[in-house]
């Protein structure tokens, strides 16, 4: 799963690591500009929002956040750090006409933002999770 990600606001580079608190992830808003929003929720906050860095697309299909009143957001990030088995960052950089999808959850005045991630499958390894990349022009459909 992620653990760190890297994004442009106004010109300037920024680099996040959940762990940190207050770390943020940057949101694409329909009027073309840019916002960030508290990235998921540490295991040391107090809230009622999940815990964690991500979710899982399948869980947000089946309903599971729907209390939450899931949001489907278009994340412009640079890279994003992802740890391999041997505990080691590993880096990923996007392409440009990339972007990674996120979900803002809601509940009171509490707002956090996700990571939406899948499930990969390779006959030689198990499941592995990987976040939802989009092309910059696609739709979001994730919640039905």
């Amino acid at each position: 799963m992620c653990v760190a990600v890297i994004y442009n606001i106004d010109h300037y580079l920024t680099t996040d690591y959940f762990a940190q608190p207050k770390a943020s992830l940057p949101v694409l808003l329909k009027n073309g500009g840019r916002g960030v929003v508290v990235w998921g929720r540490r295991e040391s906050e107090t809230g009622n929002l999940p815990e964690g860095a991500g979710l899982f697309l399948e869980d947000i299909h089946r309903g599971v956040w729907n209390e939450f009143f899931p949001k489907p957001v278009k994340l412009p990030l640079v890279r994003f750090a992802m740890r391999n088995k041997a505990n080691k960052l590993l880096w990923f950089e996007l392409l440009k006409e990339h972007l990674v999808q996120g979900v803002v959850l809601c509940f009171n005045s509490e707002i956090r933002c996700y990571i939406v991630y899948i499930k990969t499958h390779q006959p030689t390894h198990p499941a592995v999770f990987w976040p939802r990349i989009l092309y910059r022009g696609e739709q979001l459909t994730m919640i039905n």
